[in-house]
């Protein structure tokens, strides 16, 4: 085997590595999200988003106006939700949904779901604020 295929043997895949990861730190940014700060609202299940990378969960709340407000929130992928237990059918339209999640900075109604709570029978249904990784 020559030095140069020997070389390239080990730099290309070192190279792809490191680039790697930093794709990958970049997808997972929460630039825009308040991190430090959580929101909890409850309201009525409008859609569950059941698709890569990342699920949705859609509720519809009522705010301080009296005006319904659509909120979206992110969680993980499909392959992490169901190591979890959801399905797609974990949630209807019509379920009231007790959900803490970090808003947006700017103000919109979006934000990364932490912790979900069905308010029928008060079961936790998600719960990321236990890992450190996601709080």
């Amino acid at each position: 085997m020559s030095i140069k295929r020997s070389v390239a043997t080990v730099v290309f895949p070192l190279v792809f590595v490191m680039l790697g990861g930093v794709v990958f730190s970049a997808h997972h940014s929460r630039t825009g999200y308040e991190n430090e700060r959580t929101v909890t609202l409850t309201g009525f299940v409008t859609e569950f988003r059941w698709r890569n990378p990342h699920t949705f969960l859609v509720w519809t709340v009522t705010d301080e106006n009296g005006k319904a407000v659509e909120w979206a929130g992110e969680m993980l992928s499909i392959q992490t939700v169901t190591s979890w237990g959801l399905t797609r059918n974990s949630f209807q339209p019509g379920d009231e949904v007790t959900v803490t999640a970090f808003p947006a900075t700017r103000g919109a109604p979006v934000s990364i779901i932490q912790k979900v709570v069905m308010t029928a029978d008060g079961s936790v249904v998600v719960d990321q604020t236990r890992d450190e990784a996601f709080r």
